[in-house]
């Protein structure tokens, strides 16, 4: 039995929302050139427990993929985490 290739992809952004636009784009296109199904990333900048600006970080990376994604706070740090993956794969759970 061939189960099929997942291409996955970990990145750690460096403060993603403090860097420049321009910088961010180029995240942006280095990820579509991978061509990921999933892709989990790491230092996502929203200060303290502001989850509308992580969900507008990660949504805009979300959309600039083609992706779904669900953000993952992080408890004692203004960096965040997201997982992203392809909108034809189903979630299992998002415990």
């Amino acid at each position: 039995m061939n189960a099929p290739l997942i291409r996955a992809v970990s990145w750690n952004l460096l403060s993603y929302g403090k860097s420049a636009k321009s910088t961010r784009r180029g995240q942006h296109e280095s990820l579509r050139f991978l061509r990921p199904d999933l892709v989990c990333l790491q230092e996502i900048y929203a200060v303290g427990a502001d989850l509308a600006e992580l969900d507008r970080l990660v949504t805009s990376i979300a959309e600039a993929l083609g992706m779904v994604a669900f953000a993952v706070p992080a408890r004692h740090s203004d960096c965040h985490l997201a997982i992203l993956w392809r909108p034809e794969y189903e979630v299992l759970s998002q415990r």
